[in-house]
């Protein structure tokens, strides 16, 4: 993996700012390119690129009868779609079927599969990846399941987790990281926004970060995730960004 700072140099959306005439290089690449010759940063191994994989709990009662929905969500796509009813004993094969019904032609069948470790949802879990095309592979697939008219004894939907989130590779995320110029500050795309441990780095003034390069680090963020989060949080922090020009 190449050195983060490297890569970020070689950004393009947004790209580094150019040189500025009466100055050879602008503050923020001179500086990206001090931290690739002294830090030698890689990715860690979570913001390196991912497809998305999210496992659903078998039901909880006992379901006799009745349907379920499956919906997907591709928030860095602006796509999201619903199938139609499944029956509460579908196998695996007949709910990835019912998702690429559901699909629309920005995600073509076979996008996510669905495999089962058991025979369906009455007696054992789903897993569904994300692994197809560009718009679903190593991007935010949120999956959630809908109890339309379960019918037996007290069923219940199983929860969703998110076993790993999909998303491209961070090179931001990783900046903010080891320059610390904030901790608690990132998340996964698609996760609700809550910051419970951001600090400032105000103590080691001198060795902070220039203003102008945790800005354009907040406009790569928002270009890595699809949302403007960690943007908004490095402007809480450092409320002196919202004067840069």
């Amino acid at each position: 993996m190449a050195n983060i700072f490297t890569n970020l140099i070689a950004n393009t959306s947004p790209a580094v700012p150019a040189a500025i005439v009466g100055r050879a290089e602008s503050r923020i690449k001179n500086y990206l390119q001090r931290m690739e010759t002294s830090m030698k940063s890689k990715l860690s191994s979570t913001n390196t690129e991912a497809n998305e994989v999210s496992v659903i709990a078998a039901f909880g009662g006992t379901a006799t009868g009745g349907n379920f929905t499956i919906s997907v969500d591709l928030p860095t796509r602006g796509i999201s779609y619903t199938t139609a009813s499944i029956a509460h004993d579908a196998a695996d094969s007949v709910i990835e079927t019912a998702l690429d019904s559901a699909s629309p032609a920005t995600v073509p069948d076979g996008d996510i599969a669905v495999v089962g470790s058991a025979t369906n949802f009455t007696d054992g879990t789903m897993t569904f990846t994300a692994n197809g095309s560009a718009n679903v592979s190593a991007m935010p697939a949120l999956i959630t399941i809908t109890d339309v008219d379960l019918s037996g004894t007290d069923p219940t939907v199983g929860a969703v987790t998110r076993s790993t989130p999909g998303r491209k590779n961070r090179n931001g995320h990783q900046a903010i990281s080891d320059l610390n110029i904030a901790l608690g500050c990132t998340h996964n795309a698609g996760e609700a926004a809550v910051l419970t441990t951001a600090v400032a780095n105000y103590v080691g003034w001198p060795d902070r970060a220039p203003l102008d390069v945790i800005k354009w680090l907040g406009d790569v963020i928002t270009k890595e995730e699809g949302n403007n989060y960690t943007k908004l949080q490095l402007e809480t922090l450092y409320p002196e960004l919202l004067n840069l020009n």
